[in-house]
């Protein structure tokens, strides 16, 4: 008898869920151990069993061993590992294993550093022991159950293909917004039981669609049955697709058996299948009656988890969640703290809208000429019934809980892409010529469009954005040092640690901008402590406008893993505030400190001490076009490098002892090398100095020095009128001067004729 070959278009299947399969592997075994969420209480619940501890009860001390809210999940993921890591020795509680960072940015997408949950050391290096071995054993559990909710969700998105066999764009597409979803890699890459109730709820669907669709044989009932008890079994949420399966039941006898078949065949096709559910899972309600005196576990569990919401929110108040749990569906990592590229969430929510719109043109179509077959269009109503109900659980759940995440919808993960590619395939077909050849070239160029797209972004989020984030300072040698580091090689008072210098990696910034800067630091003997590193960029008046505290190496680097004489290159990126005052310099300074305590002063190398350096500065200019309109425009040159546009001043008559308000407006022409000081002085009519206002442009905030060619500065500056001046008419003006020679810059007006003494006369105030 010979062999039956895999159908062909079941190839794509087995090739998208073994390169799925490659790509959950390399995210486990590159991203550091326990820096997924909640990872620790899953290992923990995993190391419960393995200890012959049995499983954990809420409220004992077994629930708090495996973080509370953790203990109350299904066992059928934490069995399997445990029954493949048994054999391990030195498999430690997770107490006993990690080093915390105290500073841990959980739940912070916007956090500079801090994403590291531990600080990671070379005990969890290849070869893997002890518990290093147990958390890579579990994950690649989870790789496999992720692989089996591809094929899920193939075999789902199949069952809807209907008459198009031998064209299984359908089922690719599906295939590949499950398999190539970097949340879903990265759900493969962690150890947690979602991607078991991603499989078993794929399979879930996937038996309920072909039962409505196909119908299914007695065996077929016991494994749809089988599937969605093993779902519950992995995660509560599996029991949310039970509805589902039961209207997939209701409908296959309504379409195809008689009347008087329809009751008796339903009643042993119903016993079939729940009765595996039951026989499957049943004990675990039956456990959580007795333990906590519910059939769930939920209340028990809502009364030890510390992410409860004091009251519930109301149904409307879940909406402006919804787009944290939208981007999180697709790439949110860490501890629910770093993005991806921000491009890939704005192609996904297109994506997200567009696949709505398909899905509402397809219902429509199923009043007209291009209705599918019953049997078709029942199968489709188990898909979207599915999601909805995963769905609507996880609204429920965001009223009840803080956190809206994205992989609670991954037990449904199965419809949502089936949907998702049904959804853009009808959109296409619309906007495609009517030619049959025309239609299908176009679905399987999207089908393989959004495959390799989201390969693309799975690989990209993995090397450009997660994997940086854990990633220590590396060592620079002396001589590889930027020749344009300013050294300062300062000794932070009571350590054996030298702040060399800083720089900021950028010519310019504007509000919002994000600034790369580096620190450089050195140990000359063996650090005895971890102290915490600040690194902030200081704009005017001194206000922070951007930085970061933590360990050096954005978390993962404490001094104590310094080798001495070692030169670390620190490196930040660092987000500009957007409300940040402009135009202004913006200063880099950097130290050290214990938790909880002032910085340590620095002491320089000729034994100055110091409360602060600074590193370096760059200019932080307006995001949008300054004005140049004044009430008094003048256009005068100083020196062929500047031009004095015009002056904002009062025009309406002014009193003595009053403080004026004089906006000098500036443009620089050329680049100007000095750091000039404005003045203003007021003149009577017999040409006698009255009163004077001397002082840097914007207070000193931003020196004419680094004012760039083309470059508009609006510079105010207040001016006193004094008390006891006499009533009368006199006049204001203004220039600059170097306040090192005290020598003038020449001014002169628009036609090149010099003013007296350099002095640009701005306007006549008549004092009343």
């Amino acid at each position: 008898m010979s062999k039956k070959r895999l159908p062909s278009s079941w190839r794509w299947a087995v090739a998208i869920a073994a390169l799925y399969l490659a790509l959950a592997i390399l995210y486990g075994v590159t991203i550091p151990i326990f820096e997924t969420p909640d990872e620790n209480g899953h290992y923990a619940y995993i190391h419960e069993l393995t200890e012959g501890r049995g499983l954990p009860i809420q409220g004992t001390p077994s629930g708090e061993r495996v973080t509370g809210y953790v203990a109350s999940h299904p066992p059928l993921y934490y069995a399997l590992c445990a029954a493949l890591t048994l054999w391990i020795p030195d498999d430690v509680d997770f107490q006993d294993w990690a080093w915390r960072n105290p500073l841990h940015a959980n739940g912070f997408p916007g956090s500079v550093g801090n994403k590291n949950f531990l600080i990671h050391t070379d005990a969890e290096a290849f070869p893997w022991r002890g518990t290093p071995l147990t958390v890579h054993i579990a994950r690649m559990v989870s790789a496999l159950l992720g692989a089996v909710a591809v094929v899920g969700t193939y075999g789902t998105a199949w069952e809807l293909a209907g008459d198009h066999k031998g064209r299984p764009y359908l089922a690719l597409g599906a295939a590949t917004l499950t398999a190539f979803n970097p949340m879903f890699v990265f759900t493969g890459g962690r150890v947690a039981n979602d991607a078991a109730v991603a499989a078993f709820g794929a399979l879930t669907i996937w038996g309920a669609t072909r039962l409505a669709v196909r119908g299914l044989s007695r065996r077929g009932l016991v494994l749809l049955g089988i599937a969605q008890g093993l779902a519950v079994l992995s995660k509560l949420s599996g029991l949310t697709l039970l509805p589902a399966v039961a209207l997939a039941l209701l409908i296959r006898p309504t379409l195809h058996a008689s009347r008087s078949k329809r009751l008796p065949r339903l009643l042993g096709d119903a016993l079939l299948l729940f009765g595996a559910v039951l026989l499957l899972c049943g004990w675990w309600f039956a456990r959580n009656w007795i333990l906590y005196g519910e059939l769930l576990g939920v209340n028990t569990w809502l009364s030890h988890t510390q992410t409860v919401r004091p009251e519930p929110i109301g149904a409307m108040e879940v909406i402006p969640q919804l787009e944290g749990l939208e981007m999180s569906y697709w790439a949110m990592f860490g501890w629910f703290n770093i993005f991806t590229a921000p491009w890939l969430y704005r192609m996904w929510w297109v994506l997200v809208r567009l696949s709505t719109v398909g899905l509402v043109v397809l219902l429509a179509d199923q009043w007209t000429r291009y209705r599918w077959s019953r049997s078709t269009q029942a199968g489709l109503a188990v898909v979207a019934i599915s999601f909805l109900l995963v769905f609507a659980s996880v609204w429920r759940f965001i009223m009840i809980v803080l956190g809206a995440q994205g992989r609670y919808l991954f037990p449904a993960i199965a419809a949502a892409s089936t949907l998702m590619m049904l959804g853009l395939a009808r959109l296409l077909g619309r906007l495609t010529p009517s030619q049959w050849t025309s239609r299908e070239r176009a679905r399987w160029i999207l089908a393989l469009g959004l495959g390799i797209v989201h390969l693309a972004a799975t690989i990209i989020s993995l090397f450009w954005f997660i994997l940086p984030a854990y990633t220590p300072p590396r060592p620079t040698a002396e001589a590889d040092l930027p020749a344009d580091l300013t050294r300062f090689d300062a000794t932070v008072k009571g350590t054996p640690i030298q702040l060399l210098g800083g720089r900021i990696e950028a010519e310019e910034a504007r509000p919002g901008d994000t600034v790369p800067v580096s620190i450089y630091w050195r140990a000359l003997a063996p650090p005895g402590e971890d102290y915490v590193a600040h690194v902030r960029l200081l704009g005017e008046g001194w206000e922070r406008v951007g930085g970061t505290d933590g360990y050096p190496g954005r978390g993962t680097f404490p001094p104590t893993l310094w080798k001495p004489g070692v030169i670390y290159e620190d490196r930040y990126l660092l987000p500009i505030v957007p409300w940040a005052p402009t135009p202004t310099l913006v200063r880099l300074e950097a130290g050290l400190r214990r938790l909880g305590e002032p910085p340590f002063p620095l002491v320089l190398p000729s034994g100055e001490e110091v409360g602060a350096l600074f590193l370096d500065a760059l200019p932080l200019r307006p995001a949008r076009p300054v004005p140049t309109e004044t009430t008094h425009p003048i256009g005068a040159r100083l020196g062929g490098r500047l031009t004095l546009i015009g002056a904002d001043l009062p025009t309406e008559s002014i009193r003595a002892g009053q403080t004026l308000t004089v906006t000098l407006v500036w443009r620089a022409e050329e680049r100007v090398e000095t750091d000039y000081t404005v003045f203003l002085h007021l003149f009577d009519p017999q040409g006698n100095l009255v009163a004077q206002a001397d002082g840097p442009p914007l207070n000193g905030a931003y020196p004419t020095g680094w004012w760039t060619p083309g470059e508009v500065v609006r510079d105010s500056h207040p001016f006193l009128i004094p008390v006891d001046l006499p009533l009368g008419r006199y006049t204001l003006y203004a220039g600059l001067y170097d306040p090192v020679t005290m020598v003038r810059l020449p001014a002169t007006d628009a036609q090149g004729t010099p003013f007296p003494n350099d002095a640009i006369p701005l306007a006549s105030l008549e004092v009343q």
